[in-house]
């Protein structure tokens, strides 16, 4: 998937004025239209339309503010575990642990630097 070509900007999620359903708007400067409509047949399912609509619309976020595809964040997520895990099984003279380990450890890094 090329992002480079999707709708530039953020968008929101209102309630349609019109249906029961979510809408997933673009908030582009000037412009105003919708990207999803997420509709729910009565209150059981409008929990699930206001998740899948929150999904969508983070994904379509995340896409414009990094340049990738939610795939292509999870591949790049596995290739920058892999190297950390290489590099932490090296720094500890070949001793190998887990990948929740590595998060655990990389989280406290993290954590004690800020």
């Amino acid at each position: 998937m090329d992002v480079k070509n999707i709708t530039k900007g953020l968008s929101i999620i209102k309630p349609s004025n019109s249906k029961s359903a979510f809408n997933v708007i673009n908030q582009r400067l000037g412009q105003k239209y919708k990207l999803g409509v997420f509709p729910h047949a009565g209150d059981e399912m409008k929990k699930e339309a206001e998740a899948n609509a929150q999904l969508f619309s983070e994904a379509f976020n995340v896409a414009n503010e990094t340049g990738l595809s939610p795939r292509q964040f999870v591949g790049q997520k596995e290739i920058l575990l892999k190297a950390l895990k290489q590099l932490y099984v090296f720094a500890n003279g070949g001793k190998i642990v887990d990948n929740q380990t590595i998060i655990h450890i990389t989280s406290e890094a993290i954590n004690s630097c800020e």
